[in-house]
């Protein structure tokens, strides 16, 4: 059912690494268990990968065991996607796209805060400089080409 290769050095036949292998299952040895009697994760996942076409369409659903493995009712999902009608397929993809997008504009909001949070914190220690070139008795122009802030803003720090 399962074969499994390891990198060796031809000559010496030396292993490379016992951390780095490939496995190849032969989904026609599995058998054909019940969901029922599947006790494994791993078991779980070569039922769906050997018999998924049966629960790619939906008059089938997923059994309750085979629902609760974490990812099998996500590929099951695909796998309607895969199967489905072109205009519904459409619509799932177009949902799909949907709350993407929704994802992304939540990241960029959270960036934008971010970065508005940087030019406030720059704003300020800039300020904080000024302020401790004035205690040097630095001249308002000195100052003002040194930080970027206006002569004005560093009028104001005075107050």
């Amino acid at each position: 059912m399962m074969n499994v290769y390891r990198m060796k050095n031809l000559h010496t036949y030396y292993q490379l690494s016992d951390l780095l292998e490939m496995r190849f299952y032969e989904l026609t040895k599995f058998g054909n268990p019940r969901p029922d009697e599947l006790k494994s994760p791993f078991e779980k996942w070569l039922y769906i990968l050997k018999f998924g076409e049966i629960y790619g369409t939906s008059e089938v659903s997923l059994p309750g065991n085979l629902k609760e493995e974490e990812g099998i009712d996500m590929a099951v999902e695909e796998l309607r996607k895969v199967n489905s009608v072109d205009e519904i397929r459409q619509l799932m993809e177009a949902r799909s796209r949907a709350r993407h997008d929704e994802a992304q504009r939540w990241e960029d909001a959270k960036d934008e805060g971010r970065e508005e949070g940087r030019e406030e914190g720059k704003k300020e220690a800039l300020k904080l400089t000024a302020k401790n070139l004035l205690s040097m008795k630095l001249s308002h122009e000195s100052i003002s080409l040194a930080t970027g802030l206006s002569i004005e803003e560093i009028k104001s720090l005075v107050n």
